[in-house]
């Protein structure tokens, strides 16, 4: 029996060793991952910042795209209608072509 009470004094002991150790790796892995995190933030700002910026600029770029299409919507309407004021029986016949080329596509089986 006192074998028994021996061993299992031993075994209480290792695991109070093992958990001391447990603790002061755990405990000095925090310390590390705070030292690692305070040195890698200033990096994390900039990207941070970059990334802000990057998004500006990519919105500036599709705003412009924007006006560009637009604008070029707008001149080749302004196009077609001076075609049609200054030829409209050609307008017409283009018209009624495309009309018809559509309407026998569109009734093709």
């Amino acid at each position: 029996m006192a074998k028994a009470e021996s061993i299992e004094k031993d075994a209480q002991q290792a695991a109070s060793e093992v958990s001391k150790i447990a603790d002061r790796a755990v405990k000095k892995a925090g310390e590390e991952a705070h030292t690692l995190l305070a040195e890698l933030q200033p990096a994390l700002d900039a990207l941070t910042d970059r990334l802000h910026m990057l998004a500006a600029q990519s919105r500036e770029l599709a705003a412009d795209a924007g006006h560009q299409t637009r604008d070029s919507v707008l001149r080749a309407r302004d196009r077609a209608g001076e075609h049609v004021a200054e030829k409209p029986l050609q307008s017409l016949a283009i018209a009624t072509a495309a009309g018809l080329a559509l309407g026998w596509l569109l009734t093709r089986r």
